[in-house]
């Protein structure tokens, strides 16, 4: 715990954390990177040399519009689904997550790698949030607030260029990126709220909150 402030310490012991999770960590447990998952897709929707160098020219997200177009969301989402259930393994820093104390986690990740981990490892179930419908004026302990969706839902998922349009008009997209019911139940607005980033095996934590 060397070089760990105190109050922030005291702060995991009160369970005041909110941990917010981005992709690196599904990197790390073996799931495909934005520009590999694209590929992968484009060789299952994609038709003739001359599709794939227009695909190549478009950015990430309008690629993904077109394979939407291609092959229709589910479909693509089924496929990344299926990518997802033959690529994901067992992941040392998903095991970490499980010992933490944490009042929630919030992923932009669609994967189910963080539910089954809880599950799996006798932490309980968590409880997934992907829209305002989905949260309750209850205690909101041990939620995972999935903000661009998840593969449990395939219309959820945000991924092509419409798809984040969408998102940026929704609740979800509010000023702290959050439900903004979880804004009236204390879940992020006064609690630590930390940030893991994982690049070239190196862990990043950033902090902001009452102590920061």
């Amino acid at each position: 715990m060397n070089g760990i402030p105190a109050a922030l310490l005291n702060e995991f012991k009160s369970e005041n954390v909110v941990l917010f999770v981005g992709s690196g960590v599904s990197r790390n447990a073996g799931l495909p990177t934005w520009t590999s998952l694209l590929a992968d897709l484009g060789t299952r929707f994609l038709d003739g040399r001359k599709e794939i160098e227009f695909f190549g020219g478009l950015d990430p997200r309008q690629q993904a519009q077109w394979l939407y177009h291609k092959g229709g969301k589910q479909a693509v989402v089924a496929a990344i689904t299926d990518i997802f259930s033959r690529n994901g393994k067992e992941s040392a820093v998903h095991m970490l997550l499980v010992t933490l104390p944490l009042r929630a986690l919030i992923t932009s990740n669609w994967d189910m790698l963080l539910e089954e981990y809880f599950t799996r490892h006798g932490k309980g179930r968590l409880k997934s949030i992907w829209n305002d419908e989905h949260v309750s004026m209850g205690n909101v302990s041990n939620v995972l607030i999935k903000i661009h969706g998840t593969i449990e839902d395939p219309g959820s998922v945000v991924f092509a260029e419409q798809d984040y349009y969408d998102f940026s008009t929704s609740a979800l997209s509010c000023s702290s990126t959050l439900p903004r019911s979880l804004q009236h139940q204390r879940c992020c607005s006064l609690d630590t709220v930390i940030t893991i980033s994982i690049s070239g095996g190196f862990t990043a934590l950033s902090r902001r909150g009452p102590h920061a």
